[in-house]
């Protein structure tokens, strides 16, 4: 009988250790999840470039209209400015692109237009360079570029057609 109660009594301990051991630890809430920032379409900024960028321009500190990546890595020189779904007979989306760094090869366009879901991808065969990039509709789009010395991403505002 008595070893019975000394029993139970050591079923009662371990019981309540093992409970004291599994005890529910409360996981804080997620993350609230953030949406991503709205595209930032702007216009050329007319200056003089960056120094890495000047070769080629004379005079090197002339203002000239363009864009910069978000990172800073890439100069958009857009020469069709401003660029257009579809441009008039006799003018072309031509944008001069310059990388910081670039060892050849070409450079991959992956584009977004900011109201859709899929991408257009395009591609510059030599690499950062003279273009023309036509995308197929107005509006913001979000352009993720990669060459051989990086990857960055930058916005340019195409229009509709010429009425």
């Amino acid at each position: 009988m008595r070893w019975s109660r000394c029993l139970r009594a050591a079923l009662i301990l371990v019981s309540a250790s093992a409970a004291g051991c599994s005890a529910v630890v409360p996981t804080p809430p997620p993350a609230p999840i953030t949406p991503e920032p709205a595209f930032a379409c702007t216009d050329p900024t007319v200056g003089p470039l960056p120094e890495w960028a000047r070769s080629g321009f004379a005079p090197p500190e002339q203002p000239v209209a363009h864009l910069r990546s978000v990172e800073g890595h890439v100069v958009a020189v857009p020469f069709g400015w401003p660029l257009r779904e579809r441009q008039p007979e006799g003018r072309a989306n031509k944008v001069l692109w310059v990388a910081d760094i670039h060892t050849g090869g070409p450079m991959l366009i992956h584009a977004r237009r900011e109201t859709d879901i899929e991408t257009v991808r395009r591609e510059v065969a030599g690499g950062p360079g003279p273009s023309i990039i036509d995308l197929p509709g107005e509006g913001c789009w979000q352009l993720d570029l990669s060459w051989s010395g990086g990857t960055d991403r930058i916005y340019l505002r195409y229009l509709g057609p010429v009425a």
